[in-house]
């Protein structure tokens, strides 16, 4: 086990501290890829640590989505598909 002698709880925070360069974390494949790119930042032990999560998006029952709203849930879908590493909830 490692020691803990930091802590964030948003990943903004989590990043920050990862590129500095004197701390490891947890961060979705989908907000790290930038980083990892450009090789600020690299996947350690990926099959061992792997940290699923699953994202929601909740509406009012039966309103219509504006054209804003509706570009949002496509690009949440575009970002979630299987072949990015996060799996959607599958439902609209």
């Amino acid at each position: 086990k490692l020691p803990s002698s930091a802590t964030a709880h948003q990943m903004e925070g989590v990043a920050f501290m990862i590129l500095s360069g004197r701390y490891i974390g947890y961060l979705p494949v989908s907000y790290a890829t930038r980083w990892v790119a450009i090789d600020r930042m690299r996947s350690l032990l990926a099959k061992r640590f792997r940290l699923n999560t699953n994202i929601e998006i909740v509406t009012r029952r039966g309103a219509a989505l504006s054209m804003v709203s509706r570009a949002f849930v496509d690009g949440m879908r575009e970002e979630t598909n299987p072949t990015s590493g996060i799996e959607p909830a599958g439902r609209s």
